[in-house]
């Protein structure tokens, strides 16, 4: 099979996975958004936002190292490698996650004693989820590393939020009255548990079938110089993305976060072609880099960029003459959340043209200056969510996040091209 015809099925698979997804993920919110009060909705949104800001930690930014360097011992046809570092980066992870899972849980189940608040105990039981998602994420990007793209994306993008949304249908419909946020995460954890056995079948069954297993030396000193920078910059693109919704919490109460969680998750369709394209780019642009081709790399940048800009701009129009209306299938209180929507829309339009930098300067082993700016944005995000929320609620709230993800989106890119631009004069010199 040619590269280009492997290239463009997987873009397909990719794509009927993202549209499938985004359909049970839309349907998933407004089931939730009619089934719970808003104030229990914006419990079970800021409990995923912590999730998602543990999950995080728990991977130690191995993701990215594991796709690249397996795709190189896919090409050198070392399989008894890949299972060695595959197996050595399971452990680490599988401790560190288990670990941690079991310090939020049993903080959360005491700070639930002492301030008697439902949101302690939902945490305490979403904390059982960590392991799984940490084990997922290195499946996940072990099968893209060995261009198995669509296949790694089944149990996140089909497996799960199709359980989920199920689960969600029975358990609602059977007793409406009584379906709460904890209820909610339960079946998020059950869901999330399922697709990893599931994940976990899959990856046996692409691994080429080995007696060997050579042991890999990844320890300390390699994950300070890659692992580490990587988990710093992943988790401060978390905080600048979605420290909005843990401030509104703490500033305004569930409500708000329930009402803001609604206009973000709706902003983010702007991003689908992002989305979609997202993990191709990563073997495309590392092979490209590795052929230490810049000429061509720089020129992919700007198609890109300017595809998914494209790409991106009808969905960002439609949602900002008919965002009004697309918020009622959420219920009516929701539609105070439009004016958020058109400030968030606006953000992540440049998001979709751009936020896919990061993984070129992986690419091109950029990663410490990734850290740096995502750093220096997460700070001005943090202080003008300080400054914006208490004034502004829902609006400055989008404010601040809009304003953080244009900053780093466009200095990742500038820094990029100095990189490559600075690279290929090296190379025209020599």
């Amino acid at each position: 099979m040619t590269s280009y015809r492997f290239q463009i099925q997987s873009l397909a698979g990719t794509l009927g996975l993202k549209v499938i997804y985004l359909f049970l993920s839309f349907a998933t919110n407004v089931l939730l958004t009619r089934y719970l009060k808003s104030s229990e909705y914006g419990n079970y949104a800021y409990t995923i936002a912590w999730l998602g800001l543990l999950n995080i930690i728990s991977v130690l930014g191995l993701p990215l190292i594991i796709v690249r360097e397996i795709a190189i011992y896919r090409t050198r046809s070392q399989w008894d490698f890949i299972r060695g570092f595959l197996l050595r980066l399971n452990r680490v992870v599988l401790l560190v996650s288990v670990a941690l899972s079991s310090v939020v849980a049993i903080a959360a189940w005491y700070f639930g004693m002492v301030a008697n608040e439902s949101i302690y105990s939902i945490l305490s039981i979403a904390a059982i989820s960590i392991p799984f998602t940490a084990l997922t994420s290195l499946r996940q990007s072990a099968m893209q590393g060995l261009s198995q793209v669509v296949a790694g994306q089944l149990p996140e993008l089909l497996i799960r939020p199709l359980l989920f949304t199920i689960f969600i249908v029975i358990l609602g419909s059977l007793f409406p009255t009584h379906f709460s946020a904890k209820n909610a995460i339960i079946l998020h954890v059950v869901s999330t548990i399922c697709a990893f056995f599931f994940g976990f079948f899959l990856l046996i069954r692409v691994l080429p079938k080995s007696s060997k297993i050579k042991e890999v030396e990844y320890g300390w000193r390699e994950w300070i110089s890659g692992g580490f920078p990587l988990t710093i910059a992943t988790l401060i693109n978390f905080v600048h993305l979605r420290i909005d919704t843990l401030m509104l919490g703490g500033f305004l109460g569930m409500q708000s976060v329930a009402f803001y969680a609604v206009a973000s998750r709706s902003a983010e369709l702007v991003a689908l072609p992002l989305a979609i394209a997202r993990p191709l780019l990563m073997p495309i642009f590392s092979s490209i880099s590795a052929k230490q081709n810049y000429q061509k790399l720089e020129s992919a940048i700007a198609k890109t960029a300017i595809l998914l800009l494209l790409l991106s701009l009808p969905i960002a129009i439609l949602l900002f003459f008919f965002g009004r209306y697309f918020l009622l299938l959420f219920g009516t209180e929701f539609q105070i959340s439009y004016t958020a929507l058109l400030i968030l829309t606006a953000g992540q339009l440049m998001n979709a043209s751009l936020g896919w930098m990061s993984q070129v300067s992986i690419a091109i082993e950029n990663e410490r200056t990734i850290a740096i700016i995502y750093g220096f944005s997460s700070l001005c995000n943090v202080f003008m969510n300080l400054l914006l929320i208490p004034r502004y609620g829902l609006e400055g709230a989008a404010i601040a996040n809009s304003s953080s993800l244009v900053l780093s989106r466009c200095s990742i890119l500038f820094s990029v091209r100095r990189l490559i631009q600075a690279k290929s004069s090296l190379e025209s010199d020599e």
